[in-house]
């Protein structure tokens, strides 16, 4: 039964990805504010194929706009594709689809790039092992009867200010609250808390056009809560720090992660994250050097 289950997934997966065939990808790519194209703007068009378990992965094509924003990538197969551009002075922007037919356009609007120099950015894309951004809950695991102590929960907190991982609670701005819940065999934290002086709020992918990271740049002032419960569709939150007059945004990574050593499992998740301490809503990321090919295909720029 297990293997007849495994097959039936596999056909359901595989007919998901039914990959086309002589894909065309075209489109333009304009200035968000005027409308006019821009010529020279850098393009990266990713396209996924999976014929079989063997035979799958990706082909990528980097291209320059011409005079007229119009680009142009082929691939010979694929179920769906990704473009991502950026121009000196605009972007950078993406865009997702599955493929329907064998040619699509997909028109990319990039916004200008305002500089902030007071911004602080905390990117886990640049960071590997312990310097790692992790938001965790701390559970002592006894190796001898393999036994979890859930009676003694510890939880570490995030400081914006100081960008630190803590267990002082009363000097973080966001953590876990320490109650884990059990699926599929994960130990999941899925309540996040915010300081009594600040608040949370999170934001969804239909909330914004590209990437949290990069879009919704200004932070609201009203309609921060204290307590949120994971519903497991938030892209982000953000974050009305405990001084009750700096903002900051966290982009979660979708998995959840696990790691253990000196007799302790922490639980949680990875995550980037903005901050802006001169007081004002302002969390616009100007960083124009991303990499458009790493942009389409690291789940963590999100």
């Amino acid at each position: 039964m297990k293997f007849l289950f495994l097959g039936i997934f596999f056909l359901t997966f595989l007919s998901s990805c039914q990959d086309r065939k002589n894909i065309l990808v075209t489109g333009t790519i304009t200035d968000e504010l005027t409308g006019k194209p821009i010529p020279k703007a850098e393009v990266v068009v990713v396209c996924w194929y999976m014929s079989s378990w063997e035979e799958a992965g990706t082909e990528s094509q980097a291209i320059v706009t011409d005079e007229r924003g119009r680009y142009r990538a082929r691939f010979a197969k694929g179920h769906k594709i990704g473009v991502a551009a950026k121009a000196v002075g605009a972007g950078p922007g993406r865009h997702f689809s599955d493929l329907e037919e064998n040619q699509i356009e997909v028109n990319l609007k990039l916004a200008k790039i305002n500089e902030n120099p007071t911004l602080i950015k905390y990117l886990n894309t640049e960071y590997t092992g312990d310097e790692l951004p992790f938001l965790r809950v701390r559970i002592p695991y006894h190796e001898n009867s393999s036994v979890y102590s859930f009676n003694e929960i510890e939880t570490l907190g995030f400081d914006f200010h100081t960008l630190t991982t803590t267990s002082d609670t009363a000097n973080s701005d966001i953590w876990f609250k320490p109650v884990i819940r059990k699926e599929s065999e994960w130990l999941q934290p899925y309540i996040l808390i915010a300081n009594k002086g600040g608040g949370i709020m999170p934001v969804y992918s239909h909330e914004f056009k590209s990437s949290f990271l990069y879009d919704k740049p200004v932070a609201p002032q009203q309609g921060y809560v204290q307590e949120y419960e994971f519903k497991g569709n938030e892209d982000g939150f953000f974050v009305l720090c405990r001084d009750g007059r700096t903002y900051g945004k966290i982009i979660f990574e979708k998995s959840l992660v696990s790691s253990g050593k000196d007799g302790f499992t922490d639980f949680g998740r990875y995550f980037s994250c903005l901050y802006q301490p001169n007081g004002t809503t302002n969390l616009f990321y100007s960083a124009t050097n991303i990499d458009l090919e790493s942009f389409l295909v690291d789940g963590r720029q999100r």
